[in-house]
C-alpha cells in the first residue's frame, strides 16, 4: 500500500513538473490566453502522458540520460507543433528547464548522501521506493514552483527572441552538466568510488548559482539597453515632432511678414470687381496658413514650442494652464533634452489632470538661480500616486512596460548631476528638479 502511494507520489511530481515548464512557457513562448482550446487539450495530454512515463521510470532509476534525452526532444517537437516560434528560443527553453530541475535533483541527491552514506543507494538513487526517494524530488519541485511564481509576479518587460541566443548557450552548458554529475554519482552509488556528498552538494550549488547569476546580469543587460535604444529612439522622435512644429510657425511667421503685399494683391481684386480671384487668393492663403499658435515664454524656441503645445492640448481638455517664468540666455540642456524632460513631465500632468472631474489646473514655474536651472510642475490629481524611493510607481496594467517617460526624464537629470524630487501636497502632485549648469 505505501510503494502505490509513493508511486503517486512519483507521478504528480512528474506531472507537475512538464506543467510548471509549460506556465513558464506562456511567459517566455506564448501567452496562454492566445492559445485554442485544442492546444490547450493537447498540452494537458502531453503533461500526463509524459509525466506518468517519467514517474513510473523514476521508480526503477533515479535519473537516466536516456529518458532525459527523449522527454527533452518530445517536449521540443511538441512546443514548435504549437507555437511555431523561432527553434533556438524553444530549443534552450526546454532543454535549460529540464535540465536546472536536473541538476537541483543531483544536488539535494548529494544532500542525501551525507546523511545516507553508503545506503544512498539503495534507498536513493537504486529501483525500488521508499520515503528518502521522494525527498529530492519534492524539494526539486517545491523550489521551481517558488522560482516561476517570482518570475510570472515580477513581470520583467523582456523580449525573449532577442535573448534566445544567450537561453540556448546556457541550456547546452546546463545539459553538459547533468551529464557530468552524473558520471560523478554512478561510481559513488556502485562502491567504485568514495560517497562524498558534502562536496557533490556544494559543488552544484556553487556553479548552479554562479551561471545563474552570470545569466540574470547578461539578460537584464540586454532588456537595458533595448529600454536605452527605445529611450534614445522616442527622444529622437519628440525632437523631430517639435522640430516640425518650428518649421510651422517659421513659415507662419513668414507668412504673416508677407501680409503687406498680399493685402496689395487683395485690394487691387476688390476694386476691380474680380470677386472669383479675390475668392481664390484668400483661399490659397488660408492654405499656406498652418494652425500653430506659439507664446514667447523663455526666449528658447523649442521650449516655446514645447509650452504652447502643450497648452493648447490642456485647453482642449478644460485644464487651466499657467507659466510662470523669465527669459533665459542660457538653457544647459540641448533640444533633445528639452523636448523628452518638459514633454514627458507635461505629458504625465495633462493625463492626471484628464482623469478630475472639477477643478483641473498645470501651473509651471521656471526659474535661474546661482548658475542652476530649476523647474517645477504642480497639477491637480484624482489618485494619489504611489512614490517609493523617489520614484513613481504605475497605475496602469502591466506597469512594467510603462515609466519609459520618467525613466527618460531621470537618464536626462542625472547627466546633469541634477537632483528630481516628487511630492504630494495636499490635492496636488509636485515635481520639482534642479539642473546644475556646468
Amino acid at each position: 500500500m505505501l510503494n502505490i502511494l509513493y508511486q503517486i507520489i512519483l507521478i504528480v511530481l512528474s506531472c507537475f513538473e512538464f506543467w510548471m515548464y509549460f506556465e513558464l512557457s506562456y511567459e517566455m513562448l506564448q501567452p496562454k490566453k492566445y492559445l485554442s482550446k485544442r492546444a490547450k487539450a493537447s498540452i494537458w495530454s502531453c503533461i500526463f502522458i509524459c509525466g506518468i512515463l517519467l514517474g513510473i521510470n523514476r521508480q526503477i532509476l533515479f535519473f537516466s540520460h536516456m529518458l532525459f534525452g527523449i522527454q527533452v526532444m518530445a517536449v521540443i517537437l511538441f512546443m514548435w507543433f504549437i507555437v511555431r516560434k523561432p527553434v533556438k528560443l524553444i530549443v534552450g527553453s526546454v532543454i535549460l528547464y529540464f535540465s536546472f530541475a536536473a541538476l537541483l535533483d543531483f544536488m539535494f541527491a548529494f544532500a542525501g548522501m551525507i546523511i545516507l552514506k553508503d545506503n544512498f543507494g539503495i534507498r536513493i538513487y537504486g529501483s525500488g521506493l521508499s520515503l528518502e526517494k521522494m525527498f529530492p524530488f519534492i524539494c526539486t519541485r517545491v523550489l521551481i514552483a517558488v522560482i516561476i511564481y517570482y518570475f510570472k509576479r515580477i513581470k520583467y518587460p523582456i523580449k525573449w527572441e532577442e535573448s534566445e541566443n544567450y537561453v540556448l548557450i546556457f541550456g547546452i552548458i546546463f545539459v553538459l552538466l547533468v551529464r557530468y554529475y552524473q558520471l560523478a554519482i554512478v561510481p559513488m552509488v556502485y562502491g567504485t568510488r568514495e560517497t562524498d556528498g558534502l562536496s557533490g552538494t556544494t559543488s552544484v550549488l556553487f556553479v548552479m548559482f554562479v551561471l545563474s547569476l552570470i545569466g540574470v546580469l547578461l539578460v537584464k543587460n540586454k532588456v537595458l539597453s533595448v529600454q536605452n535604444d527605445f529611450l534614445l529612439s522616442k527622444e529622437e522622435m519628440d525632437h523631430q515632432r517639435y522640430e516640425e512644429q518650428r518649421i510651422i510657425v517659421e513659415k507662419n511667421c513668414e507668412l504673416i511678414h508677407d501680409m503687406k503685399n498680399h493685402y496689395y494683391v487683395l485690394r487691387e481684386y476688390a476694386k476691380t470687381n474680380e470677386y472669383e480671384k479675390l475668392s481664390q487668393y484668400i483661399e490659397k492663403l488660408l492654405e499656406d496658413f498652418i494652425e500653430a499658435n506659439q507664446y514667447v515664454y523663455t526666449g528658447n524656441d523649442i521650449l516655446d514650442l514645447i509650452l504652447s503645445q502643450k497648452k493648447a492640448v490642456a485647453e482642449q481638455k478644460g485644464i487651466l494652464f499657467r507659466v510662470n517664468t523669465m527669459s533665459f540666455l542660457n538653457i544647459p540642456l540641448n533640444e533633445k533634452e528639452i523636448c523628452a524632460l518638459f514633454g514627458n513631465l507635461l505629458d504625465n500632468a495633462i493625463e492626471a489632470c484628464a482623469k478630475i472631474e472639477g477643478e483641473k489646473k498645470i501651473s509651471i514655474r521656471i526659474e535661474e538661480r546661482k548658475q542652476m536651472l530649476f523647474v517645477e510642475i504642480r497639477n491637480t490629481i484624482k489618485e494619489v500616486p504611489v512614490i517609493r524611493n523617489n520614484k513613481l510607481v504605475s497605475h496602469k496594467r502591466g506597469s512594467s512596460i510603462h515609466g519609459y517617460g520618467l525613466k527618460s526624464v531621470q537618464r536626462i537629470v542625472d547627466a546633469y548631476d541634477g537632483i528630481i524630487t516628487y511630492e504630494i501636497e495636499e490635492n496636488e502632485f509636485v515635481a520639482s528638479l534642479t539642473i546644475f549648469d556646468s
